[in-house]
């Protein structure tokens, strides 16, 4: 349900606090995706849910549904040499509360509200030389407006309502109820 726009954000959000290029974050699960150098991270999206029931919210004329939500972001980040992809990640949590980078999140409609403990996932390569790599789960609230949408957003949805404009009653009320 996620705006093709929030997960650009999400993305370049965390290629930022990696202090990595973008092209160094890469979505899990890429087909023919060659082995990146070191320093890169990984970002996969899971257990994406509705956390209640739409809202109707009023726009002028326009009527938006808005369904607050949730997903984990798992990102792993391998490391370079001595590099410890522990404090890389633990960096990146802290960061996630800096005021302005709370405000951004917001004006995305997203919102990282909680985060797993940060696990080590380093493992021994060709039995001689270490891969360094940790791995977070964090979690991610968005509000996911259903509206009219561009071909470049194809992640929303919309539906026309229509409206009643004039309404008229024939008939007579009396007192006690009857026609």
């Amino acid at each position: 349900f996620r705006s093709n726009k929030q997960r650009l954000f999400i993305h370049d959000l965390m290629a930022e606090l990696l202090q990595l290029k973008k092209n160094k974050v890469i979505w899990a699960y890429q087909k023919h995706m060659p082995r990146q150098e070191k320093p890169f991270a990984t970002l996969r999206i899971y257990s994406e849910q509705l956390e209640a029931m739409a809202e109707l919210l009023q726009d002028g004329d326009t009527v938006h549904a808005v369904a607050p939500s949730a997903f984990v972001l798992e990102m792993q980040y391998f490391g370079r040499g001595d590099e410890d992809p522990q404090d890389k990640i633990m960096g990146i949590i802290r960061r996630l509360e800096l005021p302005s980078v709370v405000d951004r999140c917001a004006a995305a409609r997203v919102a990282f509200f909680d985060a797993e403990p940060v696990q080590d996932l380093s493992t021994l390569l060709d039995n001689q030389d270490w891969e360094r790599r940790a791995a977070v789960d964090l979690h991610v609230r968005y509000s996911y407006a259903m509206h009219d949408c561009d071909s470049s957003d194809t992640g929303d949805i919309f539906e026309t309502i229509d409206t009643v404009d004039h309404v008229t009653i024939d008939g007579k009320l009396t007192e006690n109820g009857g026609n």
